[in-house]
């Protein structure tokens, strides 16, 4: 394969080239060393033109330097790291013709210098990286230091990267370019996902946002949903979860966090998004790539493979809800035989309580509440008759793994909704559910729990009917 390197003469796109090299020697790829001639228009108009008239043998003598200082630069790093190195001079846009020169010469990565977010005209490559980290078909590394590259290829040092989790579309291509790099040299990654806590509070049910323990059941459910769906990288290297709070934005908060673990790089997806799209909707990658102060791989899906190979999905925990009706322990019984004596069981009922009508509700009388100590006790009752649900000694399987049982009570007048959220609270792989086999004018009329949460789970649902 092939590594595409643009350069322009500059320090920092020096240092790309030295970070391109540097992963050309690890991943036994060439380097393709691309400086892109901007020509200006010229002008047949004389003084009164505001374009100064170019002739055209000061083209050719500016294409012949440029030629010569490319060639003494790819000598330079094939040399100094031991990999093919070829060069290129093209006229043009440089984002533009970087893109197309990848496309030529089927390269799976692009590596471009950044001059920060304060400098540089619209010509030069550090506002070419912002541009092509969101138009190119391949993936865009921007480089702000090479030398975590350079020590990662020469000295066989760890890199530390910075793994922003979160989009569903973007995840699988991510997670195959840090698999890429773990297989050629040790990488230690953080797998971070950035959440609002109002929006996770209430997609787990949590009541109380401002309570101390919100946040780290937020924080623990989300660590564990990332363990869960990308615990186990290829390669070398140490891998370590993370539910960060957004503060001021997205890409806000993964630069600061990578300042503060002190990463050498960030790996994050796009959608390749305009202009226009991204002023309308926002762009996390466009935004790491101009705030953070460390490198940015920013992974394109347009040309990444999306088709992920799965293996058998092997139910490990599953969800019952019981309202201690003989159809429940139907489900019950089916929800043990799934698990086969191993994983997680989560065994719920939920507590019915009226709700209060908003408004003005003619002829209302609130019925008397019910006090925190009868509240406690008929708690303390529901839990005692589902721990009788439970087998009576959970043995051990024969791969020495045994069942774990978690009994749960909680009061809503909302039975479908507090399911849905104790299946996102707990992850459960499986919700069981069992049927009232009620005909077709009873279900359209009282409705149905099972129904309601077969049609609003994101989780599989398992819906047990009564026997015939």
């Amino acid at each position: 394969m092939t590594i595409v390197c643009g350069i322009d003469g500059s320090a920092m796109s020096r240092r790309a080239a030295n970070a391109a090299a540097a992963l050309a020697k690890r991943t036994a790829d060439s380097v393709l060393l691309v400086h892109v001639h901007e020509i200006s228009a010229m002008a047949v108009m004389g003084e009164a033109s505001p374009v100064p008239f170019v002739r055209p043998g000061a083209i050719d003598a500016e294409r012949k330097r440029l030629e010569d200082e490319l060639q003494r630069e790819g000598e330079h790093l094939a040399r100094a790291y031991q990999v093919e190195v070829r060069t290129e001079l093209r006229s043009g846009l440089p984002d533009q013709e970087l893109d197309q020169a990848a496309v030529a010469a089927e390269a799976a990565l692009i590596v471009v210098g950044s001059l920060g977010r304060r400098s540089g005209s619209v010509w030069r490559i550090g506002s070419v990286a912002d541009r092509l980290s969101q138009s190119a078909g391949v993936s865009v590394l921007v480089v702000r230091d090479s030398a975590p590259f350079e020590r990662w290829a020469l000295e066989d040092r760890p890199l530390h990267a910075l793994l922003a989790l979160g989009e569903p579309a973007t995840a699988p291509g991510l997670v195959r370019a840090v698999d890429g790099l773990r297989s050629f040299g040790a990488c230690n990654v953080a797998e971070v996902q950035v959440y609002d806590v109002e929006h996770e509070g209430l997609r787990l049910g949590l009541a109380d946002l401002e309570a101390p323990d919100t946040k780290r059941t937020i924080e623990t459910t989300l660590v564990r949903d990332l363990q869960r769906r990308f615990g186990e990288l290829r390669g070398r290297g140490n891998v370590t979860f993370h539910a960060l709070p957004t503060g001021h934005g997205t890409a806000d908060t993964l630069a600061e966090f990578a300042a503060r673990s002190h990463s050498d790089l960030i790996v994050v997806g796009t959608h390749g998004r305009g202009a226009l799209r991204r002023r309308l909707q926002g762009s996390v990658s466009f935004g790491v790539v101009a705030l953070a102060d460390t490198n940015v791989l920013v992974v394109h899906p347009t040309r990444e493979k999306t088709s992920v190979e799965r293996a058998p999905t092997i139910v490990r925990s599953c969800l019952v809800a019981t309202d201690m009706s003989s159809s429940s322990q139907r489900a019950l019984n089916f929800a043990l035989g799934v698990l086969g004596g191993r994983g997680r069981l989560v065994l719920l009922h939920v507590a019915v309580v009226p709700a209060i009508p908003g408004g003005l509700v003619p002829e209302y009388r609130p019925t008397p509440r019910t006090s925190a100590a009868q509240l406690d006790l008929e708690r303390k009752l529901a839990e005692a008759e589902l721990k009788k649900l439970l087998p009576d000694e959970p043995a051990e399987n024969g791969d020495g793994g045994a069942l774990e049982c978690v009994t749960e009570v909680i009061e809503s007048h909302d039975v479908p909704q507090a399911i849905l959220d104790a299946a996102e609270r707990h992850e459960v792989d499986l919700v069981c559910l069992g049927t009232h086999g009620r005909g077709r004018v009873a279900n359209a009329v009282l409705g149905s729990v099972a129904r309601t949460v077969s049609q609003l789970c994101t989780r599989p649902v398992l819906l047990v009917p009564p026997p015939k």
